[in-house]
């Protein structure tokens, strides 16, 4: 993901349409992994490893694109201004096109009038409540390397290793989705960080009685900051201060979790 201040798309159709016209724009002989491994960013590895990144990417648009068709019945708009289109352009996110020539398929999907028609979408549902930029996003992954690279010290206890980690790789996936599902991705992964800390606190608490006092709480601040940056890009912060009561501020998020 490349550094942008560019606002999010307003709405799924927005993100959607982002995504076809960077398609669109690719080279129609190469297959289809290829170009949407490019369009998503998904950074080169093995063969199998890339398709089921790009996988994972198409299923993410295809249940955004459920959810713009669901949302078009329920505005009462003519099912014929809308049905079809959506159907082609839901084709062309088929994970199991994955092995096919661009050209062959999803090329042939995104015709002008899907396009225009998705726009025409894009146009008529309303606009998110809560949305960001590239750049927000882009905070955050600032503060995931400098967690990865504590992590990665000495003097921090296998247990609450684990958890951060496994956090901070959720954060990673919700950012990459961004561009698919909007604020949503992190507001999930937020909420996921503290449900874990809520269910596992005891555990969590011996933990950071363990290792090496300083690692511990630079890894905890390091996290609660994440955590911080990542609910407020969210839009989360307020409720989970009036949820939760946390004042979610560096490592008194994690602290205040455990209290």
């Amino acid at each position: 993901m490349t550094s942008s201040s560019e606002p999010v798309r307003l709405n799924a159709a927005d993100r959607v349409l982002a995504i076809c016209e960077k398609g669109r724009h690719k080279s129609a002989q190469r297959g289809s992994t290829d170009v949407w491994g490019d369009v998503f960013g998904v950074a080169e590895q093995s063969p199998v490893e890339n398709q089921r990144l790009v996988a994972n990417f198409l299923s993410a648009v295809g249940s955004e694109l459920n959810a713009i068709d669901a949302a078009m019945r329920e505005s009462s708009v003519p099912e014929q201004l809308h049905k079809s289109s959506l159907a082609r352009i839901k084709n062309a996110f088929s994970v199991g096109a994955l092995n096919s020539k661009w050209d062959d398929h999803a090329g042939q999907q995104l015709t002008s009038d899907a396009i225009m028609s998705l726009r025409w979408i894009a146009y008529t549902l309303p606009s998110e409540s809560t949305t960001a930029s590239l750049a927000d996003v882009e905070g955050i992954l600032v503060l995931l390397d400098e967690l990865t690279v504590q992590l990665a010290g000495d003097g921090i206890p296998p247990g609450l290793k684990l958890l951060l980690t496994k956090h901070a790789e959720g954060m990673r996936v919700a950012v990459q989705l961004f561009p698919v599902q909007g604020t949503a991705s992190l507001s999930r992964a937020v909420r996921a960080m503290v449900a874990d800390i809520q269910i596992d606190q005891d555990e969590i608490r011996t933990a950071t009685q363990q290792g090496d006092p300083s690692q511990v709480e630079s890894a905890l601040s390091r996290f609660g900051a994440v955590f911080h940056r990542t609910a407020e890009v969210a839009g989360d912060l307020d409720k989970l201060r009036k949820g939760t009561g946390l004042l979610l501020d560096g490592v008194a998020a994690i602290r205040l979790l455990l209290a």
